[in-house]
């Protein structure tokens, strides 16, 4: 069974949370929690999120917080109740995360809420620690070279929830794994879609795709909330010369 924390715990954890962006917030099937620095969907049913979504600028790759400050802890503010961190020892899988912990390392804060069990899923080590971390650092490389900001939209692809792992929950393992990445001064976007396997690419280029095909697997939409003409060309792209490496 499930430990649920108090009612006035996760009252003054909402309280205290959101000043994020959410100008390009997807639309959602779970419970969207705000954070300060990042706003996520997430469905109980899966112990996981559909979706995190954050804006990374320029003055945030300041480096002033150590990652060992951070560790993985519930997440208060889901109503029903996140993973912990025990469900993930000896599963053989990481605790992968979809905010990553190096695009918040500006503020204690941050650092400490890309820790909540909310944002994590279960990763291969091969990709988190491999084509995940790489495609990664050429994010943050991107907004250092340009200082320009990126919105960010990260989450899991659920094709089968007999898999899990857990103790005190029931968490799914992803079948994939996916990225947005948009520029939205130069209307420039990227989209990857990876296998949650051992034996992955560590080429993460292998796995761009649209946003259209992301969308096939959730049932989410994304960019919404900007004119249908510019969404549909948005989404329909493959960006076959990834402007990452621009």
């Amino acid at each position: 069974m499930k430990k649920i924390l108090s009612l006035s715990i996760l009252m003054v954890s909402t309280l205290l949370s959101f000043s994020q962006d959410n100008k390009y917030q997807p639309t959602n099937s779970g419970q969207v929690v705000k954070h300060n620095n990042f706003i996520l969907s997430y469905v109980e049913k899966y112990e996981g999120a559909e979706w995190v979504c954050y804006e990374l600028t320029y003055p945030e790759l300041k480096n002033n917080v150590d990652r060992k400050t951070g560790n993985f802890i519930y997440d208060p503010s889901v109503s029903t109740g996140s993973a912990y961190h025990e469900d993930y020892t000896n599963s053989g899988y990481d605790r992968g995360h979809l905010a990553p912990a190096g695009d918040m390392n500006f503020d204690l804060d941050a650092m400490l809420e890309s820790f909540y069990m909310s944002n994590v899923i279960p990763q291969t080590p091969e990709l988190n620690r491999k084509t995940w971390k790489y495609l990664e650092d050429d994010i943050r490389e991107y907004v250092a070279r340009h200082k320009t900001p990126l919105y960010i939209i990260t989450g899991e692809i659920i094709m089968d929830s007999t898999k899990y792992i857990g103790y005190e929950t029931k968490i799914a393992i992803p079948t994939y794994c996916y990225k947005i990445v948009y520029d939205d001064i130069n209307n420039k976007v990227t989209a990857f879609l990876m296998p949650n396997i051992k034996n992955i690419n560590r080429d993460y280029f292998k796995y761009v795709v649209s946003i259209d095909n992301i969308e096939e697997y959730l049932n989410v939409n994304f960019f919404s909330n900007i004119p249908k003409d510019r969404e549909i060309k948005l989404e329909s792209n493959i960006n076959e010369i990834n402007f990452l490496l621009n």
